[in-house]
């Protein structure tokens, strides 16, 4: 297992139904279809779409809310092959 599949796995485990939600609502309000940040191509909503963390460090103790984004599943693969 690789190092940012370690990191992906862990921050699964922090977002909580309730983290997600926070997040969501900080970063679209109550708008539930909008297009992914990263590619502008794909509708995204909070049932349906990739959590990451930009700028994750191993080093890292505890992940950066302001950080963490929705993304598409097509960007989230490209993140892992490309990254």
């Amino acid at each position: 297992m690789t190092s940012k599949q370690r990191l992906k796995m862990r921050l699964n485990k922090l977002l909580t139904n309730e983290r997600k939600e926070k997040l969501w609502i900080r970063n679209y309000g109550e708008e539930f279809n909008p297009y992914c940040d990263s590619c502008k191509k794909y509708k995204i909503s909070p049932y349906q779409c990739q959590w990451v963390h930009y700028n994750q460090s191993e080093r890292s103790i505890e992940f950066n809310e302001m950080n963490i984004k929705p993304i598409c599943e097509i960007c989230d693969i490209k993140m892992e092959i490309f990254n």
